[in-house]
C-alpha cells in the first residue's frame, strides 16, 4: 500500500484544508431565505449595488430560489492533485451547518474532519482525533456558514455580508462574507453571469485564491466542476460528482473513535471461535444480524473492512470506488456492535473477500488496526474470549510479560524475535504479530533472499492462504524461536516466495508471527502503550 509521509501531509495540510472545505462549498453560497423569494433591488437610489441585491442575483444564476430551498444536503466527490500527489475528497454539507470531509490517497485516508454546527474535530492519518481550534476551526465555520445558507437565514449561524465595490478592471462585484468566528471570504462575482469567478481567504498570513470554472447543472442547480488555487500553482481540483439530498442523518456528524461501553470502561467475555487459527467474532453492523468478522492485527489499513457480499445483504451503497488493493468502495457512519460495546460513526472499506473456498468458512469483514487501536485487547485463546478495555484505565496483569512493540507503517504491531535455523544459524528481526496468520512464523520474501534461508534446511513447495489471497511459499521447520524469555522449539515455518502482497516487501518487517504461536499464550494488544503482553496459557 502506498503511504504518504507525515511531513508531506503536514506540508500541504493547511492548503488542502482550505481548498477542500471552503473552495468546494463557497460556490454553494446559495440564497434560501424566504426573504429572497421576493425580488431584491440590485442597487440603492444612489446607483450603488447592495449586498442583498448581489446575493439575490447570485442565487438566480445558480438556479432558482425554489430549487435551492429544497436542498437539505449536498455530497461532493473531488480529485485534487498537488504535484505528483493525488487526493480524493468526499464531503457532506447539511443545511443545519453540519459538515464532514474525508480525504484519501488511494484507499488510505489522510484526513477526517467533522463539524456538527457547534464544534469540530479532525484526525490526520493515524494520529488521534483532536478538537479543532484556531484557523482550522475558523475555516470549518466558514464552510458551514456558506453551506447552510446562514448568511441569509436568521436564527442559524451568525454573520453578515458586505458589498466592497468593484475591482480595478470593473468586471467584478466584490462581496465579503463574514461568519461569526469564521474566516472572512472575499468573493468576486462576474458582472455578466453573477457567478463567482474567484474567492480569497487569508490563512496563516497568506492569501489563498481559488478560481472557479466549468459550471454544470445538477438537479437544476449549477456547480463549478473545476477549480484552481494560488499561490500553490501545482494544485488543481476536479469535481467528479455532486449529489443532492443523499440519505444523511445526524449520526454522520457524531464524533468518531469514542467507544461506548455498556458498563464502566470495559467489555469483558466477548466470545469468539477459532477457525484455522483465525479469531472469528460476531459483529452487528448498523443493527444487522450477526456477521462474522476476523480480528486481524496484520490488517494494516487505516479502516476496517466489510465484504461486498455483506454490503449487498445490508442494502448499503458504497460512497466511492478506488483502484488497486482490491478496494471497491467505502461506507461512512457505520455502527459496530459487539457484546458490551458500541462504536458509532466509523468508516469501513468495502473489499472483495472471496475466501470461502480457501478458508472453508464465510468471512463478512475484518477488524484491523482502526478497531484494535481504540482498546486494549486481551485475547484468551484457552477460553475463546476477548476483553476490551479503555486504554486510559487499563491495568496490566502482573503475571503477564510485557514485550515492546513497534508499529511498522504506523499500523502493524511488530516485536523483536530471534530464530535459530535447522543448521544452527541464528537470524533476528522485527516480526509482525498477525492474529490472522495461521502458521507459526512466516519469513517475508526479501528476508528469505537476504539471509539465504532456503539453503539452511529441507523445505517443500506449498501455497500460503490468507486474507490477501494465495501466494507461493516453501515450508520447513526451524530449530528455535525466541521471543523475550519465551522459546518455542521445532516450529513449522513458511519461507515466502511472494511477488505481490505484504510478504513480497518489507512492510511486515522480517515476516509474520501467526496464530500457531500466539494461541500458546493469552495475549494483550496495547497499542496506546506500545506493548504486547504475553502470558503462557
Amino acid at each position: 500500500m502506498k503511504r504518504i509521509a507525515n511531513h508531506q501531509v503536514s506540508k500541504f495540510a493547511g492548503y488542502l484544508f482550505l481548498q477542500l472545505t471552503v473552495s468546494v462549498l463557497s460556490p454553494l453560497s446559495w440564497l434560501a431565505s424566504p426573504a429572497c423569494v421576493r425580488p431584491v433591488a440590485l442597487r440603492q437610489s444612489n446607483s450603488e449595488p447592495t449586498a442583498a441585491g448581489l446575493l439575490s442575483r447570485w442565487a438566480e444564476a445558480l438556479g432558482s430560489v425554489e430549487k435551492i430551498q429544497h436542498i437539505r444536503n449536498v455530497y461532493i466527490r473531488s480529485l485534487t492533485k498537488i504535484g505528483d500527489l493525488e487526493f480524493t475528497s468526499e464531503e457532506w454539507q447539511a443545511a443545519q451547518g453540519q459538515h464532514k470531509e474525508s480525504v484519501y490517497s488511494g484507499h488510505f485516508r489522510t484526513k477526517l474532519m467533522v463539524f456538527d454546527g457547534h464544534g469540530g474535530w479532525v484526525r490526520y492519518q493515524t494520529a488521534p482525533v483532536r478538537d479543532l481550534t484556531g484557523h482550522e476551526l475558523a475555516a470549518e465555520i466558514s464552510a458551514a456558514y456558506t453551506g447552510s445558507f446562514s448568511h441569509l437565514i436568521s436564527g442559524r449561524m451568525p454573520g453578515h455580508s458586505e458589498y466592497l465595490g468593484e475591482d480595478q478592471s470593473k468586471r467584478f462585484y466584490i462581496l465579503k462574507l463574514e461568519p461569526e468566528g469564521g474566516l472572512p471570504i472575499t468573493c468576486y462575482l462576474d458582472k455578466t453571469t453573477y457567478l463567482p469567478t474567484r474567492q480569497e481567504q487569508t490563512f496563516d498570513g497568506e492569501t489563498l485564491t481559488t478560481t472557479f470554472a466549468d459550471w454544470r447543472e445538477v438537479d437544476g442547480v449549477r456547480f463549478a466542476f473545476q477549480r484552481g488555487n494560488k499561490p500553490t500553482d501545482t494544485v488543481s481540483e476536479l469535481v467528479q460528482s455532486v449529489e443532492i439530498n443523499t440519505d444523511l442523518d445526524d449520526m454522520a456528524f457524531l464524533k468518531p473513535e469514542v467507544p461506548a461501553f455498556a458498563s464502566g470502561n470495559e467489555a469483558r467475555g466477548i466470545p469468539f471461535e477459532q477457525k484455522k487459527d483465525f479469531i472469528c467474532l460476531e459483529v452487528r453492523i448498523n443493527r444487522s444480524v450477526p456477521l462474522k468478522f476476523i480480528l486481524d492485527s496484520g490488517w494494516g489499513r487505516n479502516v476496517s473492512a466489510l465484504s461486498q457480499d455483506s454490503v449487498r445483504v445490508l442494502g448499503s451503497q458504497p460512497m466511492a470506488t478506488f483502484i488497486g488493493n482490491s478496494a471497491v468502495g467505502s461506507l461512512h457512519s457505520v455502527t459496530f456492535d459487539l457484546p458490551g460495546v458500541t462504536l458509532q460513526n466509523q468508516p469501513v472499506e468495502v473489499v472483495s473477500l472471496d475466501l470461502d473456498r480457501y478458508l472453508g468458512f464465510r468471512v463478512d469483514g475484518i477488524l484491523g488496526y482502526d478497531f484494535i487501536r481504540r482498546f486494549v485487547v486481551e485475547i484468551s485463546y484457552a477460553e475463546n474470549l476477548i476483553n476490551l478495555y479503555d486504554p486510559a484505565a487499563y491495568i496490566p496483569k502482573t503475571s503477564a510479560k510485557s514485550v515492546p512493540i513497534t508499529l511498522l507503517e504506523d499500523t502493524l504491531p511488530a516485536i523483536h524475535a530471534r530464530v535459530t535455523l535447522a543448521d544452527g544459524m541464528a537470524v533476528e528481526g522485527l516480526f509482525t504479530v498477525d492474529t490472522a496468520a495461521g502458521q507459526s512464523i512466516t519469513f517475508s520474501a526479501p528476508f528469505v533472499r537476504a539471509h539465504r534461508l532456503l539453503a539452511k534446511g529441507k523445505t517443500t513447495d506449498t501455497m500460503s492462504i490468507g486474507l490477501e489471497g494465495q501466494s507461493p511459499q516453501r515450508i520447513g521447520r526451524i530449530h528455535n524461536l525466541q521471543i523475550d524469555e519465551f522459546q518455542i522449539s521445532n516450529a513449522v515455518a513458511g519461507f515466502s516466495q511472494a511477488t505481490k502482497g505484504p510478504l513480497a516487501g518489507n512492510d511486515v518487517g522480517a515476516g509474520l508471527i501467526g496464530g500457531e504461536i500466539l494461541r500458546r499464550f493469552n495475549i494483550t494488544l496495547d497499542y496506546a502503550h506500545k506493548r504486547l503482553l504475553l502470558e503462557p496459557n
